[in-house]
């Protein structure tokens, strides 16, 4: 097969298909960037740093000074290397660092605000309360991050809840849209079974019901979605 049949002396000749060059290509991995949306929008978003700026950053990453020294000091709080040093390669991101960022998302809003960045210790207080907890005692936990005297304003008037969640190493943020009466979830793994924030999401939402129940807002019966 693959020649064509000759008498005598007649010489064989190959047939086309010998005659074409193989043009195969060795499939390439795609890079990161390209698979995944996240990264892609953050390098839109987000311009290459000056030469300034990253020698600021090395300084602040580096793991040679002293890991007590304060870098950072604003909103009230304040972030040690030590506490910093988590954004390094192979490292998870303190709690520290995503309770700063909230604190400066709040301060920078407009008033009146139309969203709030819960700490992420609420998110924790809020799965630790049991199916038994009495009202008094949940009023008294979650008072340092519902009443308007510790936050400076009223949460209640506001459209978007944030609630910055870490669990099973992965952070993922918990969006409670009070106008369109769902829950969003922000993430960069998908809703799907097996990995559990949908359950963990669930809970976090019985969870806030009991929170905001001078609020009279039942979350739980929210839609739960993943934009």
């Amino acid at each position: 097969m693959g020649v064509q049949e000759g008498c005598g002396s007649k010489q064989v000749t190959p047939t086309p298909r010998w005659r074409f060059k193989h043009t195969a290509k060795r499939l390439v991995k795609p890079a990161t960037i390209c698979k995944s949306p996240f990264v892609s929008q953050c390098v839109q978003l987000f311009p290459k740093i000056s030469q300034q700026e990253r020698l600021v950053v090395d300084y602040a990453l580096s793991e040679d000074g002293k890991p007590s020294e304060i870098l950072c000091d604003m909103h009230g709080t304040y972030i040690t290397r030590d506490e910093l040093s988590s954004l390094n390669g192979g490292c998870w991101v303190n709690s520290m660092l995503i309770g700063v960022v909230c604190r400066m998302m709040n301060a920078e809003q407009a008033r009146p605000p139309c969203a709030h960045y819960f700490n992420p210790s609420f998110s924790v207080v809020l799965a630790s309360l049991t199916t038994k907890a009495k009202k008094h005692e949940i009023i008294e936990r979650c008072r340092m991050f519902l009443h308007a005297e510790f936050l400076g304003h009223d949460f209640s008037s506001c459209d978007l809840l944030f609630f910055p969640v870490y669990d099973n190493n992965h952070w993922h943020v918990h969006v409670v849209n009070i106008p369109a009466s769902r829950v969003e979830i922000l993430s960069s793994l998908p809703l799907r079974r097996g990995n559990g924030i949908s359950v963990v999401s669930r809970r976090l939402s019985e969870a806030i019901d009991k929170a905001f129940h001078a609020q009279r807002l039942e979350v739980s019966k929210f839609m739960h979605v993943q934009p």
